[in-house]
């Protein structure tokens, strides 16, 4: 769920702010149906495209002033074996030694574009859920069909890592429509969370 792109548009941003080294990628073909979540095409001159297909990539920030570096998941939710990639996704993160999982979304709702952002999160781990409360993050009850995103939180949290996901409210007024706001909200509570700077001045005053 990236309603606004404050979810990736987060990501994006911590991204341009520090060194980002690939480390690992899903199998495309193992992950996606193109039917479904369709490559895009681009012009790359005359008469000639190319091709970006859909990737749920791993990368690795340096973050030398700060107490960790991150690992950052991103790309769109894979459409085929979720199972298979939880399990992977919960391996891999055990195997880098990653200590704590915050799953960042958005989601449309009645909500304006002005004020407060309006945040949401769930974390089985009650440390973490504490936390989520005392920084005004009210408590998902939301009951039926999820996405990826609740199924990582609870793979990684089965496999031992302290796991919370952030969801930010989007107006659904505005579709299809970048919200650097919002994306600032997420990294504001996960920069509580982590105990570390992320240097969000930018992306806040994009969002003023």
């Amino acid at each position: 769920s990236d309603g606004a792109f404050a979810a990736t548009g987060a990501l994006q941003y911590l991204s341009t702010q520090h060194s980002v080294q690939p480390i690992a990628e899903f199998d495309p073909d193992q992950v996606y149906s193109y039917t479904v979540t369709r490559p895009l095409t681009a012009l790359s001159g005359p008469g000639q495209r190319v091709l970006h297909w859909p990737l749920m990539e791993w990368t690795a920030l340096r973050m030398p002033e700060a107490p960790h570096d991150l690992v950052l998941l991103r790309g769109p939710e894979p459409d085929l074996r979720w199972q298979a990639c939880v399990e992977a996704a919960a391996g891999f993160a055990s195997r880098l030694g990653i200590t704590q999982v915050l799953g960042l979304g958005a989601f449309y709702a009645q909500v304006p574009y002005s004020g407060p952002a309006f945040l949401m999160g769930l974390s089985a781990n009650p440390a973490l859920r504490l936390r989520l409360t005392l920084l005004g993050v009210r408590e998902s009850g939301y009951e039926g069909p999820t996405g990826f995103l609740t199924a990582l939180v609870d793979g990684t949290h089965k496999a031992g890592i302290p796991s919370a996901a952030i969801w930010a409210a989007a107006p659904n007024y505005l579709p299809a429509t970048s919200n650097p706001r919002l994306a600032a909200a997420l990294l504001a509570i996960a920069e509580r969370l982590l105990g570390q700077p992320l240097e969000r001045g930018e992306l806040e005053q994009a969002g003023r």
